[in-house]
């Protein structure tokens, strides 16, 4: 396949204009993050914690808990209770039965070096719960990713997965209880995968392009 300049001057231009809108196609990639777009399932007892009245069952319309960008700490101190500053957006399970929920991504996390996925959270000294991913949502795509174990109740903490060697791309990333009793509530403010920045993107689609002309 042979290209006069212009015309592969003109494809370069597009494919750095293509990769570079990656980033922002989605309302809810915001920087270097690809933030949860849907609250997919869930089990009866989701809740918030309830710190300002009393906890409130998640529902259809109350998703937006667990997607988008974290927005439980207002004050970015790390601590989720501060009176009339923080807001009780966050939602999760209390000391007592085996609860799960699955957020669902819009445009698909994938695998890159180093850490792809992060979830904010907090939970108990012995609130434990399994992370799985998935491109499809069917229950038998669904890997294993790790676990989350403990935490210092009421202060938020990052905990990160690395896909490598488990899954190429994801599509939904599902939260089981693992621990039942006291000190075991879990809750979560955002969950969010590694988006490439526009400079990687942009190198990417002139290797493809560069593959293309030598063909």
């Amino acid at each position: 396949m042979r290209m006069n300049g212009l015309t592969a001057k003109s494809l370069i231009v597009a494919c750095v204009v293509m990769a570079n809108s990656l980033v922002t196609a989605q309302a809810d990639i915001i920087g270097e993050m690809n933030w949860a777009d849907e609250l997919v399932e869930w089990s009866s007892e989701i809740q918030n914690y309830g710190v300002y009245s009393a906890a409130e069952k998640i529902s259809t319309t109350t998703g937006w808990w667990l997607t988008g960008v974290p927005d439980a700490d207002q004050n970015g101190n790390d601590y989720a209770w501060d009176t009339d500053v923080d807001r009780d957006t966050v939602a999760g399970w209390r000391s007592f039965g085996m609860e799960y929920f699955t957020v669902g991504f819009d445009q698909a996390i994938s695998d890159g070096a180093g850490n792809d996925l992060k979830l904010v959270t907090y939970g108990g000294p012995k609130g434990s719960a399994s992370v799985w991913a998935s491109p499809t949502n069917n229950e038998n795509d669904f890997v294993k990713l790790g676990s989350i174990e403990g935490g210092n109740a009421g202060f938020f903490s990052d905990v990160w997965f690395d896909f490598a060697g488990l899954v190429d791309e994801v599509h939904y990333v599902k939260l089981v209880r693992e621990a039942d009793g006291p000190q075991t509530g879990r809750f979560f403010d955002a969950i969010g995968g590694v988006v490439p920045e526009p400079s990687t993107l942009s190198l990417l689609a002139l290797a493809a392009l560069a593959v293309t002309r030598r063909k």
